[in-house]
């Protein structure tokens, strides 16, 4: 029997080989040499091919496998990602809140699924005011890539950020007046 499993990027399964018709009290157990599935991705119903089965025991020699391998079926479920962290671009103001980011660290993802599993989302400041050290909060959050189908996102709570909105820079020039005095004030335009 297998039990179910969360995926772990691995193809391996944990087996426990039970033998019918050994006689109670009878020392006698089996063991296998491999127990793995043709795929280590999400999938209910996934076949276990359990290979090199062989017999142990005082009393081993009192029994014949009738095979020495046999299949059983596990439900292999997704991996939960429960925490999020990412960098959030500082910026001039420009009247937006929005705010460009990157994902750091996604929590729950395997080493060698981290460039295939990603989060998309909308990233925004508290407000769209100058300041420095505002909070960034990433919403709407989906998951991202070939790889997303062994995961689930289980994340409680916001998932922010801290990063600054600097003052915009107004620039100015002095118009050319051109006249003939005449004794009275005149005003140059400012553009």
């Amino acid at each position: 029997a297998s039990a179910d499993k969360v995926y772990d990027g691995t193809k391996t399964v944990d087996v426990t080989l039970t033998l019918d018709g050994v006689v109670s009290g009878d020392d006698v157990t089996a063991s296998h040499t491999s127990a793995v599935m043709a795929s280590a991705d999400v999938e209910n119903n996934k076949t276990v091919f359990v290979n090199g089965i062989t017999l142990s025991g005082a009393e081993k020699g009192l029994y014949q496998l009738s095979t020495n391998s046999v299949q059983t079926s596990i439900n292999v479920t997704k991996k939960p990602i429960t925490a999020i962290a990412f960098t959030a671009a500082d910026k001039v103001y420009d009247a937006a809140a929005k705010s460009d980011y990157t994902v750091t660290n996604l929590e729950g993802v395997l080493d060698d699924d981290k460039n295939f599993v990603t989060v998309i989302g909308s990233a925004e400041f508290e407000n769209a005011n100058a300041g420095a050290s505002k909070t960034v909060t990433l919403s709407g959050l989906t998951l991202s890539g070939t790889k997303t189908g062994n995961y689930a996102l289980n994340v409680t709570g916001d998932v922010t950020a801290q990063a600054s909105i600097s003052k915009a820079k107004v620039e100015f020039s002095l118009g050319i007046l051109e006249y003939t005095y005449d004794g009275t004030e005149k005003t140059v335009p400012v553009t």
